[in-house]
């Protein structure tokens, strides 16, 4: 059996399943980064919060991430993009949000002392001179909304890749690499900390409204609360109504042994890069244990070792030519929603009911700031104050359909070709 990338057994701290009843202010579902953040702010508001959670915290898409995060990174989707969608005032919010994402996520993680492995700093890499100059152009339109970024000649990118493929690239300060595991933990117990209450193991089952409160039932209790949010990503999904919302891409990451150099060879300075020439993924990096790890698109079929790393070690081969490939002996997978307009959607599917979907893999960076957002709900915030629009939960049309072309024809051309 292939074991996972991320667990730490020793880490590990299991939060009981709920029993009987409980009132709350706020009942979240699902113990991910947007769940937990949620509950974060939301109690930071003075609310009584209580989190229910299908498995444990990290048990979905947020414990099996990259741990990347890049602020500006948003591969389709412009400022000039975003403005045209969203309009002015709710686009500038939301930019100066994003822009702003990976000092928030450090901030955090230094304010609450979560050991998470963190390591500051992102190298973005063009493989010409005319992709390094939509490089910058790219992120030069951030700068109004706060962004930060450095550009790198190909001599200032020589210690963070020995590599000849690369001829520049752009440092961004703000964006960096963590265990995500280890920060959805971290997160769980500092909102345990601060007077949330967390229950693992208690998948839910029902939820129903009764007067102007939300009945959250689980196989042996219930929640009653005044307003509910959904963060379970493409996990399990209680309500019908929420079915079909959004896409999903499955992916999957992997990680060697710890590598004898600790990677020195590849990457000298062991933080987090990306080929932004490269369609699909390609962002290895070299982790605090020494492991060289990356993430691939999953095709169809249910991922496992060996075939599932080969995209990845293509790429590395052509990366590095002259460096024997180590077998990639770990892999952890899971699905991630993706929208129709690269934005995260926030979904109204009841009187003080919501949902977050689509943060298309960058959970990070939009799925926290989608949080932070929603949170404002719960709240009681008006939605007119949201850099975020509300949306009716809609089943997009054809969403089967591009989930099955999406994984069974877009995966695999992306990972041949790039």
């Amino acid at each position: 059996m292939t074991a996972a990338v991320w667990a730490d057994e020793a880490d590990r701290f299991d939060h009981p399943a709920l029993r009987g009843d409980v009132t709350a202010d706020a009942v979240i579902i699902g113990a991910g980064y947007s769940g937990l953040v949620a509950a974060l702010e939301a109690r930071s508001a003075g609310l009584s919060v209580t989190v229910l959670e299908a498995g444990q915290p990290g048990a979905g898409a947020s414990g099996v991430n990259a741990g990347h995060f890049a602020p500006m990174i948003v591969p389709g989707t412009s400022p000039e993009k975003v403005r045209t969608m969203l309009g002015e005032a709710r686009a500038r919010r939301w930019l100066g949000m994003i822009a702003g994402s990976g000092r928030w996520l450090t901030d955090c993680i230094e304010r609450h002392a979560i050991a998470c492995d963190l390591t500051r700093g992102y190298l973005c890499l063009a493989r010409s001179d005319r992709g390094v100059d939509r490089m910058r152009a790219s992120f030069t339109a951030w700068t109004d909304h706060g962004g930060s970024f450095e550009m790198r000649d190909r001599a200032g990118i020589a210690d963070h890749i020995r590599s000849p493929r690369y001829a520049g690239g752009a440092w961004l300060p703000e964006g960096g690499t963590l265990d995500p595991l280890a920060l959805v933990r971290g997160l769980a117990r500092v909102a345990r900390a601060g007077g949330v209450s967390i229950f693992g193991n208690s998948r839910v089952l029902s939820a129903t409204r009764d007067g102007e409160h939300w009945i959250v039932s689980t196989a042996r209790g219930e929640v009653r609360a005044r307003r509910m949010l959904v963060a379970t990503g493409a996990a399990h999904l209680p309500f019908a109504s929420l079915r079909g919302t959004s896409y999903r891409m499955a992916a999957a990451v992997v990680a060697t042994e710890p590598l004898a150099d600790r990677g020195a060879a590849m990457f000298p300075l062991r933080g987090g890069i990306v080929d932004l020439d490269d369609k699909a993924v390609f962002s290895p990096t070299i982790d605090a244990r020494g492991r060289l790890v990356g993430s691939v698109l999953c095709g169809a079929g249910m991922p496992g070792l060996p075939h599932s790393a080969k995209p990845l070690s293509r790429r590395l081969g052509r990366t590095f030519p002259d460096i024997e490939q180590p077998a990639f002996t770990h892999l952890s997978w899971g699905e991630m929603t993706i929208s129709p307009t690269g934005l995260p959607r926030i979904l109204r599917f009841g009187d003080d009911a919501w949902a977050i979907s689509g943060c298309n893999g960058f959970g990070l960076t939009h799925g926290i700031a989608a949080a932070r957002e929603a949170a404002k709900l719960l709240t009681g915030q008006s939605p007119d104050t949201l850099a975020l629009p509300i949306f009716p939960p809609k089943p997009l049309k054809g969403h089967r359909f591009v989930a099955f072309t999406l994984r069974s024809m877009v995966a695999p051309a992306l990972n041949r070709f790039g």
